[in-house]
This record gives C-alpha cells, sequence and structure tokens, in this order.
C-alpha cells in the first residue's frame, strides 16, 4: 500500500460522497 493506493481511497470515497477530498483527515 503506497501513496497511490491513499489518493486511489480516497478519491473513490469523495467521489461516491460527491463531497471535496479531505487529504487531512480521509484515512488519518
Amino acid at each position: 500500500m503506497g501513496p497511490l493506493a491513499y489518493l486511489f481511497k480516497a478519491f473513490s470515497n469523495t467521489r461516491s460522497q460527491g463531497r471535496v477530498p479531505e487529504v487531512s483527515g480521509e484515512v488519518a
């Protein structure tokens, strides 16, 4: 699991929810 996986997960999450990505608080 690297940076790409993190970005992909965050992107998928925000996209399905229709909200702006929270880079500081998505997974952390």
